[in-house]
């Protein structure tokens, strides 16, 4: 017997209706791209997550590039990142011209070791990408105490991590913002490829979207 690894007609089936009365919408009102459905999901999932503002982007990529973009990194900035992750993590700083700088995880979590992070900062370090993997929270407790005795951003890679919870708050609003993909294997996914960004400094969230 063939069993799917992930079989996306199966999930598409229950909420047929729904998405049916969806595309007609869209479809009448010619809203192609960011129409009203966009402004509703941005509302909507920052909502789910008790964040201030949410943006909606191309793909999680474009969310790690332009949040780090609106943070303000700048060529030969260090930033640190877990050596377990997505490839996209390192690679979006790198393509900015930042140094990237990586860090083990615990073997227990696979997240970033909080001791590890705070031997790696040095005078050109400037934040800290933190993985949620596989849905579960890194310490957040730990990482957001370094950042702020050691004066540095701290940025949530929460593509896989939709609805994870650390002490009974949803992820997605602990860092300065946190980037989200929508690719359909994830979690929460869509029909082709997406991404936001959330956090709750509305102003920087919105920096994101001009961006954009």
């Amino acid at each position: 017997m063939n069993v799917p690894i992930l079989d996306l007609n199966r999930v598409r089936q229950r909420i047929a209706a729904q998405l049916d009365e969806r595309w007609r919408r869209i479809l009448d009102q010619s809203s192609f791209v960011l129409g009203p459905e966009v402004k509703e999901f941005e509302s909507a999932f920052a909502s789910w997550l008790g964040v201030e503002a949410c943006v909606g982007l191309g793909n999680g990529t474009d969310a790690l590039i332009l949040s780090l973009r609106a943070l303000g990194l700048k060529p030969g900035d260090e930033v640190i990142v877990p050596a377990f992750s997505f490839f996209a993590t390192a690679e979006v700083v790198a393509l900015l011209g930042g140094k990237v700088v990586f860090c083990d995880v615990d073997p227990q979590t696979l997240n970033l070791s909080p001791a590890d992070v705070e031997a790696r900062v040095t005078a050109r370090t400037v934040g800290i990408i933190g993985v949620h993997l596989y849905g579960r929270p890194f310490d957040v407790d730990a990482l957001l105490d370094l950042c702020r005795r050691r004066h540095l951003w701290l940025l949530e890679d929460a593509a896989q991590a939709h609805g994870a919870e650390w002490k009974g708050k949803r992820v997605g609003g602990f860092g300065q913002l946190a980037a989200w993909s929508f690719y359909p294997t994830k979690n929460l996914g869509c029909f082709g490829d997406g991404g936001a960004v959330t956090g709750n400094d509305r102003a920087l969230v919105q920096h994101v979207s001009s961006l954009g």
